[in-house]
């Protein structure tokens, strides 16, 4: 086989695994279900994943908006802009996904592997706008911040928001459009380019 046929079969069995977890669940999804799926052996995705934890992270961190490969570019942007694309690559990232970030959610709740998957995932967006931020600090285009309060400020309003009005489908809130995207982003600027979020004993001396 190929390393081209290999990458093929490999992003196969990802969505597949993903596909059969929104309809049936986490735990009501098998490795032979999906092998089924995929008309493979059993054996055949254990060449590719050690487990079916294994397959599941891979497939969710595929699936979330790739800062990492956008950053380059952003990092050009003053800050204002370089936060309002990184929102909007979010929140369509999120829309993209939408059934499959809702099972997350429900299932992160009774499910410690799945929760486990879902922080992982999460974590490889926070290292990425952490380190995005900490640049713009050290270049003084905002304060001295903490970055991971920032972080959890930023990604925790606009993944509340998106689902609240989204998925939730909560009345009387205004649409999830870049101009909420500007204006949440010029609101959150005001307190963070002062500075303040740090606490002394993380202050430079």
């Amino acid at each position: 086989m190929s390393e081209k046929q290999s990458i093929d079969r490999r992003q196969m069995l990802k969505e597949a695994a993903i596909h059969l977890a929104c309809r049936n669940g986490y735990d009501r999804t098998t490795i032979k279900d999906i092998a089924q799926k995929c008309d493979v052996t059993v054996g055949t995705i254990y060449h590719y994943f050690a487990s079916k934890e294994d397959l599941f992270k891979e497939a969710l961190v595929d699936r979330l908006p790739r800062l990492d490969e956008s950053l380059p570019e952003i990092s050009k942007l003053p800050i204002e802009e370089g936060l309002v694309q990184i929102a909007m690559i979010t929140v369509n990232g999120l829309r993209q996904r939408a059934e499959m970030v809702s099972v997350i959610c429900s299932e992160s709740l009774r499910n410690p592997e799945i929760l486990c998957l879902f922080v992982s995932a999460i974590n490889r967006l926070r290292e990425a706008l952490e380190k995005y931020l900490e640049d713009k600090i050290a270049a003084g285009e905002i304060g001295p911040n903490n970055v991971k309060i920032i972080f959890n400020i930023f990604f925790g309003h606009f993944f509340t928001y998106f689902f609240h009005k989204e998925r939730l489908g909560i009345q009387n809130l205004p649409p999830l459009d870049e101009q909420y995207i500007r204006d949440s982003v010029k609101t959150l600027l005001v307190g963070w380019k002062q500075g303040g979020s740090i606490s002394e004993s993380e202050k430079p001396t």
